[in-house]
């Protein structure tokens, strides 16, 4: 008897082990695929507080895991509710958002300091030259401002006399 309960303690232990181990190689397995999805952001997106938010984002998800706003203002309409525009003020970022259909979608996005970069590390005081390095021949220069365009995204970086970059601003535009 003494055995049998000794054989069914080692046929349990060892259970627990195997399940455990498959158990841990999930979370491994979690964590690289968040680690991915941190890395494999677009290039109209920023990084803020461990979040990516990438215009055109589902609003609902990314507000949900930046938290509560420090204000929250309705901005515009196009009647009915569809095209519905709001502005989201965080310390470091302003997120703007336009309802289609059900869903709100991300519109754009204001950097305020240092403290959110976009998906090529590029921030609030950064040099002209690291902007021109980093979004290469589709800059496009005018007077005080450096602009990358695709499609209907725009990124506009701000830049003072001294070469440094004082404002980061990703938008939609309408064609």
């Amino acid at each position: 008897m003494k055995n049998i309960a000794k054989i069914l303690l080692a046929f349990t232990l060892a259970l627990l082990l195997i399940f455990g181990a498959v158990a841990c190689d999930k979370d491994d397995e979690k964590e690289k695929v968040e680690e991915t999805e941190q890395n494999n952001i677009g290039v109209f997106a920023v990084r803020y507080k461990g979040t990516n938010i990438e215009l055109g984002s589902k609003a609902k998800k990314v507000l949900d895991k930046l938290g509560e706003p420090l204000s929250s203002n309705f901005v515009a309409s196009c009647g009915e509710g569809a095209g519905d525009q709001w502005v989201y003020a965080y310390s470091s970022i302003f997120v703007y958002t336009v309802k289609y259909g059900e869903e709100e979608i991300i519109d754009g996005l204001k950097l305020r300091d240092d403290i959110a970069d976009t998906s090529k590390a590029i921030r609030i005081g950064a040099t002209k030259t690291s902007v021109k390095n980093a979004y290469g021949d589709k800059l496009v220069e005018k007077e005080n401002r450096l602009l990358y365009t695709e499609s209907f995204h725009v990124i506009e970086f701000s830049i003072d006399s001294n070469d440094k970059v004082t404002g980061i601003e990703l938008r939609t535009e309408a064609n």
